[in-house]
Parts: C-alpha cells; sequence; structure tokens
C-alpha cells in the first residue's frame, strides 16, 4: 500500500498567526489545531506533531496512540511549569498505515474537533466525531447541523491535548481500498466551506496537492476567520477495488491509561528525535495580535475547553453553562489574601474603637471634674414637677438642719453654690 499526500495551510485573513500545525511523512499524516492564545497555540500544535514525527516508521495501533498520550503528556506538564504557556492545548487528527495481524490497515486518530473525511464511491463521510459542545447537542438531538455551525458556543471543546493530565483518544481501524481519498482539516476549512463545495473540489482535483491548496483557498476567500489547514491522502497498491466504506471501518476501544515508560526508552535511545520546543519570550499584547479581529466582535475567535468529563458528554444541555476551569497557582490567591488581611484589620480597627473609646472617655472626665455640695432642707412636703425659686424657709423654733448631698461627678466648669437661708430671729 502506498500514500501520497498534499498539504496547505494559511494563516486566514483575521488571525495575525498560525496556531495550526501538520504533518506529512512516511506512513503517517496529521493536523493539529493550537489554542490558548499568542504563542501558546504555536507552542502546542508543533509540539504534538513533532511528537507524532518520533515515531514514523512504527506500525503498530499501540505505539501511534501512546504518542498521542505522550503529546498530552509534554504539553501538560510545559503549560503547568511556563506561566506563558499556560492554558495551552491543541486538537489532533491523525491518518497512519499500520499492520494488523500481517495485513496492511490504515488507522485514524481524534481528539478535539479537528477531522477526519473520507471521499469515495459514497461521497464525503466525516470519520470522526468532534469532541465539541455543540456535537454533544447535535447527537442527542437537541440541535441541528445547521444551528450548531452558527451556535455561539460552536468553539467550546469537551476533550484536547494539554488539557488534563490523561486524555481519551478515538480510535479506528480501516481496510483500504484503491481510489480512496481522506482529507485531514482543521476547523478554519470546514466552518467556511460546506460539504458540497468540499466534495466538487476534492473530485475535480487531480492530485492530493492540488486538492489541499484549492481547499485552503477556497476556505479563505469563503471569510478565513480562522487559520485553515488542510491534509488530501491518495491510497494506491492494496490490490483491492474501489468498493463503499460501510464494513470497512471498525472503531477500537478509547483509551484514557497510556504506558508510555516504553515509548520514552526508544525516544531516549534515538538520537534523531527532535528537539524539544521552546517557546520565544514575546510580551506583546494577546489582545493586540488579531488586528482585524474587531470587525468580526460577534464571532469566536479562540477554541474553550470546558471540563465536561468523558461519561458526562452525553447528557450537556444547550443552557448549560460551559465555564472554563483555570490553573491556579499562588498568584492566584494573592489578591483575595490581601482583601481578606485589609478586611480583618478594619473590624480590629472598629472592635477596638468601640471598646478602648468610652473607658478612656470616663477617666478623663473623672479626673476632671470636681465636688460640690449642695445644701439642702429637710421638708415633708411632697415632690412636685415645678422647681422653686428659692429655698423655703427654716422653722422658728431652732437653727437650719443642713444636710449635706452626696459628691457628685459633673463637668469641668463648676457649678455656683446655692445661697444659704439666714438663720431665724430670736
Amino acid at each position: 500500500m502506498e500514500l501520497s499526500a498534499g498539504s496547505a495551510t494559511l494563516v486566514g485573513r483575521v488571525r495575525a498567526a498560525n496556531e495550526d500545525a501538520f504533518l506529512v511523512a512516511d506512513g503517517i499524516v496529521a493536523v493539529a489545531d493550537g489554542m490558548g492564545g499568542h504563542l501558546a497555540g504555536e507552542v502546542a500544535s508543533a509540539d504534538t506533531v513533532e511528537t507524532l514525527g518520533a515515531v514514523v516508521g512504527m506500525r503498530a495501533v499501540e505505539e501511534l496512540v501512546g504518542a498521542v498520550h505522550l503529546a498530552n503528556r509534554r504539553i501538560h506538564d510545559r503549560a503547568a511549569e511556563n506561566d506563558e504557556l499556560r492554558g495551552m492545548g491543541t486538537t489532533v487528527c491523525v491518518l497512519a498505515q499500520v499492520s494488523d495481524e500481517g495485513s496492511d490497515r490504515l488507522v485514524v486518530l481524534n481528539v478535539g474537533d479537528s477531522r477526519v473525511y473520507h471521499y469515495g464511491s459514497d461521497g464525503l463521510e466525516q470519520l470522526t466525531e468532534d469532541h465539541s459542545l455543540v456535537e454533544v447537542l447535535v447527537r442527542e438531538g437537541r440541535l441541528t447541523p445547521e444551528e450548531a455551525a452558527v451556535h455561539p458556543q460552536r468553539n467550546v471543546l469537551t476533550r484536547a491535548l494539554g488539557v488534563d493530565a490523561l486524555v481519551s483518544v478515538d480510535a479506528w481501524m480501516i481496510t483500504p481500498c484503491d481510489g480512496d481519498r481522506f482529507l485531514l482539516c482543521s476547523d478554519g476549512l470546514f466552518n467556511e466551506l460546506e460539504d458540497a463545495r468540499i466534495v466538487e473540489i476534492l473530485k475535480e482535483a487531480a492530485d492530493p496537492e492540488t486538492a489541499a491548496k484549492l481547499l485552503a483557498n477556497r476556505a479563505e476567500d469563503a471569510g478565513g476567520r480562522d487559520n485553515i489547514t488542510a491534509v488530501v491522502v491518495d491510497v494506491t497498491g492494496t490490490d483491492q477495488a474501489a468498493a463503499s466504506l460501510s464494513g470497512r471501518v471498525r472503531r477500537l476501544p478509547s483509551t484514557k491509561i497510556a504506558d508510555l515508560s516504553d515509548l520514552d526508552e526508544r525516544r531516549a535511545n534515538d538520537t534523531a528525535s527532535l528537539p524539544p520546543v521552546v517557546a520565544p519570550l514575546v510580551h506583546d499584547d494577546p489582545a493586540a495580535a488579531d488586528a482585524n479581529s474587531t470587525a468580526l466582535a460577534d464571532e469566536p475567535t479562540t477554541d474553550e475547553v470546558a471540563q465536561i468529563p468523558l461519561e458526562a458528554e452525553q447528557s450537556v444541555g444547550p443552557d448549560d453553562l460551559v465555564q472554563v476551569t483555570p490553573r491556579r497557582t499562588w498568584r492566584f490567591w494573592v489578591f483575595p489574601a490581601a482583601v481578606a488581611a485589609i478586611v480583618l484589620v478594619g473590624i480590629a480597627v472598629i472592635v477596638v474603637g468601640v471598646v478602648v473609646r468610652p473607658t478612656a472617655t470616663t477617666t478623663t472626665t473623672s479626673s476632671t471634674s470636681t465636688s460640690t455640695t449642695l445644701p439642702t432642707t429637710t421638708s415633708t412636703t411632697p415632690l412636685s414637677t415645678t422647681i422653686p425659686t428659692s429655698l423655703p424657709t427654716a422653722p422658728a423654733t431652732g437653727p437650719t438642719s443642713v444636710k449635706p448631698t452626696p459628691t457628685t461627678a459633673v463637668s469641668s466648669a463648676p457649678r455656683p453654690a446655692a445661697p444659704v437661708p439666714p438663720a431665724a430671729g430670736p
């Protein structure tokens, strides 16, 4: 079996940089659509295709799946170590030649919403399943494909490389036939071109290189709102006449946990291994990277990954709020901790002010007060609400009996003493 491939990639009319990456090598092709903002998306997609390039020549499905897991782990670890790359991720779709029980087969791998199509006697058929929110809703019958194409959350993914330490990889085994043509592409292509237009180009183009370039150019002409990548592969030399795809495709169990130790050892002993990807230090404003994005403010310009468990992908509703869970480091907690400290200090100041101030006021007043003895006269007259203007006259039988009043704390200004009435005559 022989695979002949052609490829094309364009930045599009809106983006300032191309975050897509592709691989065309002996027996394997792949497309990766990076995400995560300026620089980070480019690093994630490039890291993925380089990791896959290190397994060129391997013909076992387990080795290819292991390479995808290894790429996921490298992206995840690098994002955790480098703040400039935090939050990066990528999609990936792979078509590779493998050996199964002594026969040549093709294997398709997929994570994310980049797609693998088959074009043959049955027309155009999508082999992969998008790991996106709207695709879940379409499979559940809650959205039509036409509604999904314009849904505001159509760029929200439920699965991508680099988001979690472990990822599930979808896989299919295909028995090839002469005349099979495959298309691998990023969402920048199929979001701009309808299936009928893709079929026209694949039918008219005589060779894979021409087909890939035509597809990319037509997608850019149709809007070019995202990066565009297309890889077209023709299959020959299978000794099998062209036939319907039905009955030739078998889905393999998805795998989430892979033993990467053997693959790591092979990479360590392989002198031809590619160097790791290092992000250049650029401090440009990410918001200014897409100079023309304001013209399409209502269009999503970046992919997001929703934290939806794999087992719950089938129960997501169209009105569910999809949130992206960020990775939180110690820097995330600095501001909340500072606010909490300020609030606690303020409460302490208020409490101290309430408790200490009355005590201090009482002490100060007592130290400056004076004592005045006010004479009073014993009288059996009931209390009256009217204050008398003069003190009553003492009886004529004896001297006046004056009872001193208790000492009372008053203000610092002394009160004038009341006049003492004269003693009665003999």
